[in-house]
């Protein structure tokens, strides 16, 4: 007993001395780990109804662009705005050509969306585009056109759901 009783208080005294000659630094923390960031700019969208365009920022979606099909039609969203009662369209326009929609102020959750049909002599000047822009009521958002490649692609798809609409004709 006399033994462990010794062994014992050697290592209290050498935990104690090692202690005390190191300082008791407590072990670092680690690093915290970044935050995961969106990814920001434009990203093509594929669903069961069409194909669609979102503008991302580190909020998270800005605005959406896309061509619904059966029946065609062209829907807007932009998640900046908050619904107005009285206000009934909501615009969005590529550089200067502007297309007006009606806007479903009373949707659920966050953002305003709207609809027409799809405008596509203005989506084709969406390909040399600057900028998206949008307004509803007071409200304004506008951001950088997406890179010709993805704005090719979406006016492609939107012209697609246009074609999809005309009926076909028999040969005569």
């Amino acid at each position: 007993m006399t033994t462990t009783r010794q062994a014992i208080h050697t290592f209290v005294a050498v935990f104690t001395a090692t202690a005390v000659i190191t300082g008791c630094k407590p072990a670092p923390k680690p690093a915290p780990t970044p935050p995961v960031t969106a990814v920001e700019g434009w990203q093509a969208a594929v669903t069961n109804t069409g194909y669609a365009i979102v503008r991302h920022d580190a909020n998270g979606d800005q605005i959406r662009l896309a061509c619904a099909r059966q029946p065609s039609r062209f829907v807007v969203w932009v998640g900046s705005f908050n619904p107005v009662a009285s206000e009934e369209r909501l615009s969005v326009g590529f550089d200067d050509q502007v297309t007006a929609l009606v806007a479903k102020s009373t949707a659920p959750g966050p953002g305003v969306d709207a609809e027409g049909a799809i405008p596509m002599a203005e989506l084709a000047t969406l390909l040399h585009a600057k900028t998206v822009a949008a307004s509803y009521g007071a409200q304004t958002l506008s951001v950088p056109a997406p890179e010709p490649a993805l704005a090719d692609a979406f006016v492609e798809a939107c012209k697609q759901a246009v074609d999809d609409t005309q009926p076909v004709q028999s040969p005569a």
